[in-house]
Formats: structure tokens, sequence, C-alpha cells
């Protein structure tokens, strides 16, 4: 079972109320908005975990009189999930609560590592899960810049996939703003066979192309040849379809998925690698994120999924 919608409008016709609201901070306004919007609407969230990234080794838990917050390093997602199944103990948490994750801050690594733990432990069967999109950016000279260089190209822990030693590689990659972070990946992986996957229609009539025009390279590639497939940038659920329906042939290959464009379609991609382990999913960690100034001048919409594990 699945269900996108605006926040507003479902609160407007239901009753929420969370036992536990993890969102990350960060001084992006739309990081908080979710948060601001359930307080305001008198939203009941018995437990607040603030999550704060930063390029460190390790994580720590910190406790405050009205929310706790806990300090993940950018490149370490096992240590700082680590430290969030340890609060979440040590508030006892149970399988009957209810939980809401913001994931407008969330880096797509923590995302992918989080929900798989959720459900491989059976923590519960049913989330909520919040994503605020932008509505304009900050543009300078050189486009849309959210990051500064590469660090490494690493898959993620837990999504090995299944190698299959006589197949090729498939890489399905989501595209985002940054076309550099795509030829890395490209490089990296060396692939036979490369689908990008494009986020339309987009956020806002701004960002209309976008992708395409900074994924050029990419997109002339040998192994790509413009193959490109569309899927709504807020709706994970258009991004899971198209995994779902990929020919039965690739199955006899090697899927290689990097999600690196909008959040909601990371959050397609999450889901189908939860129910098919045989793709293995890559990301490309840069040096260092952009924390001043960052670029969403106007917040958008704000959508509400409602899953079934």
């Amino acid at each position: 079972m699945t269900n996108t919608q605006e926040l507003n409008s479902l609160l407007e016709i239901a009753k929420l109320e969370y036992d536990y609201f993890i969102y990350a901070k960060n001084p992006e306004k739309r990081s908080s908005n979710a948060l601001n919007i359930l307080q305001s609407s008198e939203v009941k969230l018995n437990n607040i975990i603030e999550l704060k990234f930063e390029d460190a080794e390790s994580s720590k838990i910190i406790k405050t009189i009205d929310h706790n917050v806990i300090t993940c390093p950018y490149r370490y997602v096992l240590a700082g999930t680590a430290s969030i199944l340890e609060l979440l103990n040590e508030l006892q948490f149970s399988n009957d609560d209810k939980i809401c994750i913001d994931i407008t801050g969330i880096d797509a690594p923590y995302l992918f590592h989080l929900l798989k733990v959720i459900k491989a432990k059976k923590m519960i069967s049913k989330i909520d899960l919040i994503y605020t999109a932008p509505e304009t950016y900050k543009k300078n000279t050189a486009g849309y810049v959210f990051s500064k260089g590469i660090r490494e190209v690493k898959q993620l822990p837990a999504y090995t996939g299944r190698t299959k030693a006589n197949g090729m590689k498939i890489l399905l990659i989501m595209m985002g703003f940054e076309g550099y972070r795509s030829n890395e990946v490209l490089s990296s992986i060396d692939p036979e066979r490369t689908i990008a996957l494009n986020g339309f229609p987009s956020y806002s009539l701004e960002f209309k192309d976008t992708s395409i025009l900074e994924n050029k390279d990419l997109l002339n590639s040998p192994s790509c040849k413009n193959n490109v497939s569309l899927a709504s940038a807020h709706d994970p659920f258009e991004t899971l379809q198209i995994l779902s329906n990929l020919p039965q042939s690739y199955k006899k290959h090697n899927m290689i998925i990097a999600p690196i464009g909008t959040k909601p379609m990371s959050l397609g991609a999450c889901l189908y690698c939860l129910n098919d382990e045989s793709a293995r999913v890559v990301f490309p960690y840069p040096n260092s994120y952009i924390t001043k100034n960052l670029p969403a001048e106007k917040i958008g919409k704000t959508w509400i999924y409602q899953l079934i594990l």
C-alpha cells in the first residue's frame, strides 16, 4: 500500500499523531518546514529526534530538554545509523509506535540504510515519510552548486547486490543538477549500458530540462546514447514503477543504481531495492557539501508518503 499527498491537504481531513518524528536540520529553511507545519497544526509529537550531518568520523547523541540531537558523519553511515537505533532503544521504541521521518535534509545513503534496518529488524510495518520541495534555487555562473568535488564513489552498506559472473553492468542513474557527479559514477562503474532517469515533471518550471542540460556528457556517452526515462521529481512511486517494470532480461545482468537525483526519486529506488536485493547501489560522496548560503530561495510543496514496508 502506498499513498502520496500534500501534507496540508491530509491535515485538513485526518488527525495525525507520532511517537517519533525524525528530521535533519540544516541552515536551509525547508529542512524544518514539515516540523513547523505539524507543530502549528497541533500534531502531537511525543519524541523529536534531530539529525545533524557533519564531516566527521564518529557519531554522538546529545540530549536536550525538548528533543534529542544526533550528530551523523556523512561518510560513516553505519555509525550514524547505529546511534539512531541506540537512541530509539533508550526511548523504549516498540513495534506499535508511530514514526514519521522527514527526509528533506537526510542524505540518500542514510535514507537507504535506515529503511533497510527498520525493515530487516521488523521494527514497524507502517511508516510516514515527509519531503519539502524547493520552488526556486539560488544560481551562480556555474549553475546550481550543492557540493564540491568527489571524495569517492562507494557502494552503500547492505546494498551489495548479487553479481552475475557472465552478466554485463547496467547502470541506472537518477540525474541531478550536478553533472560532474554523474560523470564520476559513469567513470567508476564503466557500464556496458546506462539508463538515465530524469525527474519530470520537475518541482517547478524553473527546473525544467536542467538535469538534461547539466548531464550532456552522461547522455552522450556510448553506454547511454540518450536512453532517458521520466519519473515525477516529487513522486517516489513513479521511480519505483519504472524500476519494477524493467525488462526481465535485465535480471540476468548486474544492475547498479546511483541515487543522485531528487530525494523522492532516491526513495523510490530505495523501495525497489528493499524488495529486490539483486541490485547494487553506489553513491558519489562529495569532498564537502555547500553549507553556507544554501540555495533554496523559496519553499515549495510539502509531501507525505505513507508506506507499508
